[in-house]
């Protein structure tokens, strides 16, 4: 679900971020069925859905998460991308986050009431709390696929570079999708 971010402060000053997103671009039964989806997660390594609504004359969604004041985890692993939030993980925070990320990865393949395919994992949707701790983030171009699906027809989605090959064939994708995703980002998060 791409669209702008912004940060807000609720009343009690807890900090929050604010996506908004087109209706044009999702469609109201996509981004509620979404939305659905999204709400029933309850993983400690999963962003949490704070609230939405739309501005139906706008045109425009709103979906209200956490804010992760660390940032996301390109601005850890990727020396190029150092900014004032930025640095580099030790080992042993690196190797947390790894096995963080397979545990909310294995959550939405096998947990879930709905199955969830995330098909954007990378590290620029990976977020990181105050303690280092890894929050799998963006859901927007995720799959819902029920649990007697092994695969699904979709739509090429996804970002270049962690797509996995199965994209090109006609057989639909599964969550070996993101377990590829998720062999790209590890080999980020450990080689750079």
């Amino acid at each position: 679900m791409s669209g702008s971010l912004f940060n807000g402060k609720l009343d009690d000053w807890t900090s929050i971020a604010v996506k908004s997103i087109e209706v044009q671009i999702l469609g109201k039964r996509v981004f509620e069925a979404k939305i659905f989806a999204i709400a029933s997660v309850d993983h400690a390594h999963l962003v949490c859905l704070r609230g939405y609504c739309s501005h139906m004359t706008r045109g425009t969604f709103f979906i209200v998460y956490d804010l992760f004041p660390k940032g996301s985890l390109d601005n850890w692993i990727f020396p190029k991308t150092y900014n004032q939030n930025g640095g580099c993980l030790s080992w042993k925070l690196r190797y947390r986050v790894a096995i963080e990320v397979a545990k909310a990865l294995g959550y939405l393949h096998h947990e879930c009431c709905q199955r969830i395919l995330h098909l954007d994992i990378k590290p620029e949707n990976v977020l990181l709390d105050d303690y280092f701790q890894a929050i799998v983030s963006d859901f927007g171009l995720s799959k819902l696929i029920s649990k007697d699906e092994s695969r699904v027809l979709t739509t090429i989605r996804g970002t270049h570079g962690y797509m996995a090959p199965e994209w090109y064939s006609a057989d639909g994708i599964s969550e070996k999708y993101d377990i590829f995703s998720y062999g790209k980002l590890f080999l980020g998060i450990f080689f750079g």
